[in-house]
Order: C-alpha cells, then structure tokens, then sequence
C-alpha cells in the first residue's frame, strides 16, 4: 500500500474515533458509571470479576511472598534500564542519519509504531496489559484495599484491561504493601516475558528444521547472471560442483570464479531440487571497484539458514548471532550478547526490505515443522509462532518500561517509597513535611531526567 494511501487511512481511523468519542460525550453517555474518559482512551467498567480476584487473592502468604520478590526484580530491573539508557545516550551521536529510528518508535501502539505489526501486536498488547493489571488487582485485595471497578481499555479498538483501586486507601497503607501492589504488574509482565520466550526458543524453534542444505536466497540483483533465473525463496545447495552448507562456503566458491565463466548451480525449489546453467557477469560492473574487475558475479544475496535452531550448536559452526535463542550456548560472552540484542530486536531487523518478525514467507518456506508441533499445519505454526514471539515481546517492553524510576510509572512510585524509607531511617530527626517534599522534589527530578534520556534518542541524532 501506498504510503500516502496508508497515512490517509490512519488519519480517517482517527477523525472517526474522534468523532464517536464527541458524539458520545455530548449525549452524557461518558458520565455514567460504566464508560468514561480517561484522557483520549475510552474506559469501560464493570463490578463483574471482583469476586475471583478475591478468590485469587486468598492464597495471602503467597502472594505477599511474590510481592517481595517483585520488588526485589523490579530494583534490579531499575538499574539495568537506567543504565542502558545512559549507555544509549552516549552512542546517539554516532548514529548515522539514515539509521535514525522515526519518532513513532517510541508510541508502543501497533499500527502507530511502524515495527509492532497491527494483527499480533494488539493480540500480545492485549495479554500484556490484561497480565499487568490482574496482578496490580490481585495485590490490592492482599492489602486489603477496595477494587473499586474492572474494565477494558479501548483506543479505536480494545488495547486491554485495567484494574482500578481505592486510591485515597492506597495512599495510606505502610509502604512495603504499597510498593508490592506496584511492583507486581510490570514483575508478572517480565516473568511471563521470559515463559513465552522459552515456549518460543526451547519448543516451538526446536523443532523446524531445514528443508534442504545450502543458503537461502531473499533478494535478486537486477539485471544480474541471476535475474529471471533465481528468485527469493530458493535454495543453494551447490555452486559449481562444490557443496554449499553456510555463508562461507557460498562465498568461497563465488570469489574464486572470473567473469564469463560460465557455472553450474543446485538449486531446491518447492520440494525438488534441479540444475540450471548460468555465465557470470563482471563484478565491477555492479559494485564499480576496480578491485573486481574480471571477476564473477552472480547476483543473489543470501541467508544463513539455520541447521538447527533454538538449541545449542558447538562454537566451531557459529556462523553469527543466533536470532532464534540467544541462550542455547553461553559459553561465549561476546556470541551470546550478539544473540540476545538479534534476538529481542528480530522486529527493527530487516532483511530483503522486510522484518524478521512477523517472519516473511520467503524465509518461513526454507523451513519444515518436526516433532511436538507437526500436528499443525505450516501456516498456522508461523502464525502461532509470530503470535508467541510478540507476546514476548511486548510483555518484555512493558516490564521494563514501568520499572522505570519515573513517576508515574510503577517503577517512580517504587523509587519514591524506597527514597522516603531510606530518609526516614538515616535522618529520622527530619520534619515529616520537610522528608515528603525532599522526596517528591528528588522523584520529579528524576522522572524529568529520565524523559530527557528519552527524548535524546529522538532529538539527539536530528541535531
């Protein structure tokens, strides 16, 4: 679809969701007691489901036992984002300005954000926030404090659920209860982060496998030896007489042809393999450097497809970052870091102009279904799979967004009760009033810090 096509499509969602959102607040439907308006959100709220929450709820010493060890994932979490945020700023200025990300990037909303596909990313968003808030619900009744209303959230379409507290009572429970009930949603959000990365790493990747030995073809060179012979999709399994397993083997075997030359090629298509006779081109004169000259050119560019994915290889047949699982050997540090930043950022990689996540169906077709998963059918395996993934994803994003030590994420409230004990207890000497203003102050301070770390991603390499 057409950019300006796409955009004018967007612009109409909006008017119309403007429009209906008007409509219903001068008809007072947005007064009542079941829908409102939160800001530029639609709430809709319900008494229903109070009930199992409390259930849920009556597992007490469990639950405070899991508040306590929110809190504690929630601090280490803090940190390492703080941290990298520092470290990303440092890096910004080095950004080359046809690499700087478009400033929707930083709107986790599918469709608005142009790397969260609209299908799985408001599926994943919805299990994400649903998952955040029924854990900020269930430790609301461990306080002993009122749930006054549950809902759904709606932007256009329903972005998820929301639990809503007595705030005034909120407010004056003891500290630690206060810090467990925020420290929950985004603790359960990375714990199920990590859940549904291991269903999609260890299960799910385990079992495809290859279709065919060689490299995978997704882009063709224009006017190329290889123009209207091959196309994306195929496989490469020999170069003239020599067997081709990886990157390297494929670039060995090209860089020692000259041009004119002319080669014979494997080539696995569609579940059959053939031959196909091609005369190569002079590499200069698709690259220009003086370099080629005389050399052969083919025209293709390739993909390492995996042997095995999502489990441990040796370090001898690493052929670059795992994209599948980033965990599956940890041997080697720099290998493993390499993995995981592939691995969470398969969105923002593109590869043939397209993202590695929702994986494109040139790519999928290289692979087959073993094992466990083989009941399903190919199409409805990738859809599950992409489905998983985002969850991940998404409930990766926001665990980490909101241990952020900025008001009024979950991590600020988290920073501020921890900022205010800690003055408590080395300075107890301190006028109540004199603690809380020291303690707001420092907190506004560094929620306006840390928007200003955000904001220098964008601003930073626009300058």
């Amino acid at each position: 679809m057409d950019d300006a096509v796409l955009y004018s499509l967007i612009l109409l969602i909006f008017l119309a969701y403007g429009l209906v959102v008007y409509a219903l607040y001068k008809l007072k439907k947005l007064e009542g007691p079941s829908l409102s308006l939160y800001g530029i959100f639609l709430m809709w709220k319900t008494s229903r489901g109070r009930k199992a929450l409390e259930k849920i709820a009556s597992a007490k010493r469990f639950w405070e036992a899991y508040g306590d060890f929110a809190i504690g994932l929630c601090i280490v979490g803090m940190f390492v984002v703080t941290g990298f945020l520092l470290w990303a700023a440092t890096l910004v200025s080095s950004i080359p300005s046809d690499r700087v990300p478009p400033v929707q990037a930083m709107i986790g909303i599918p469709g608005l954000n142009p790397f969260i596909p609209i299908g799985y990313g408001v599926v994943a968003l919805i299990v994400a926030i649903v998952i955040h808030e029924f854990a900020h619900g269930i430790l609301t009744y461990v306080a002993k404090l009122k749930v006054l209303s549950l809902g759904v959230l709606f932007f256009i379409i329903p972005i998820g659920a929301f639990v809503e507290p007595d705030e005034e009572g909120l407010m004056k429970i003891d500290r630690r209860k206060r810090s467990r009930l925020f420290a929950v949603g985004p603790a359960t959000n990375l714990i199920a982060a990590l859940l549904f990365s291991f269903i999609f790493t260890s299960s799910m990747m385990a079992s495809v496998t290859p279709v065919h030995d060689g490299v995978g073809v997704f882009a063709v060179v224009v006017d190329s030896p290889a123009d209207g012979n091959i196309t994306p999709g195929m496989m490469i399994f020999s170069f003239n007489g020599s067997a081709i397993s990886d990157h390297q083997s494929f670039a060995a075997a090209v860089e020692g042809t000259y041009a004119g030359q002319n080669v014979t090629i494997g080539i696995y298509e569609n579940g059959a393999t053939r031959t196909i006779n091609l005369t190569l081109a002079d590499r200069f004169d698709f690259t220009q450097d003086v370099n080629d000259t005389g050399k052969g050119y083919l025209g293709v560019r390739t993909i390492l497809i995996f042997t095995v994915m999502g489990t441990a290889r040796t370090l001898e047949v690493k052929n670059g970052p795992d994209f599948f699982n980033p965990f599956a050997d940890m041997r080697d540090p720099k290998y493993f870091t390499g993995s995981l930043f592939a691995y969470i950022g398969l969105p923002l990689l593109r590869v043939g102009g397209e993202s590695m996540s929702p994986f494109p169906n040139w790519f999928t077709q290289f692979y087959e279904v073993e094992g466990f998963w083989s009941f399903l059918p190919a199409d409805s395996f990738w859809i599950l799979a992409n489905v998983i993934y985002w969850i991940f994803w998404l409930n990766l994003m926001l665990g980490l967004t909101n241990v952020l030590p900025a008001v009024p994420l979950d991590g600020g409230y988290i920073f501020r009760d921890g900022l205010e004990s800690v003055v408590e207890r080395t300075n107890p000497d301190m006028a109540a009033e004199k603690r809380e203003a020291y303690v707001r102050y420092v907190s506004y301070f560094l929620a306006l810090f840390i928007l200003a770390l955000i904001l220098w991603q964008i601003i930073g390499p626009r300058i």
